[in-house]
């Protein structure tokens, strides 16, 4: 479930600006923000969590043949999958990254 917030276009920009600097989209920037410094396994649960609503907004974009919606999500998705791995390695060896 995905919910939508209300934030000053300038906030909007900055979000915007700081995505695009690391090459990643704001939702993946703002997760990045929301995991860090939380539990390693925890943080992986949650980017798994976040790739799986991306891949159900790709299935949505991909019925309403929104095929750049759709694999914009893809690539998102397949992005946190990535997160979640490093994550999870680093809570079962327990070095951080």
């Amino acid at each position: 479930m995905f919910s939508t917030i209300s934030l000053p276009t300038v906030a909007i920009q900055e979000l915007e600006k700081r995505a695009k600097e690391i090459g990643v989209s704001i939702y993946e920037y703002l997760l990045s923000l929301l995991l860090s410094g939380i539990d390693p396994n925890v943080g992986a649960e949650k980017y798994i969590e976040g790739a799986l609503k991306l891949i159900e907004q790709a299935r949505e974009g991909l019925r309403e043949d929104d095929i750049r919606q759709a694999s914009e999500r893809v690539w998102g998705a397949c992005a946190l999958s990535l997160k979640a791995h490093a994550l999870f390695k680093e809570g079962k060896s327990g070095v951080p990254r």
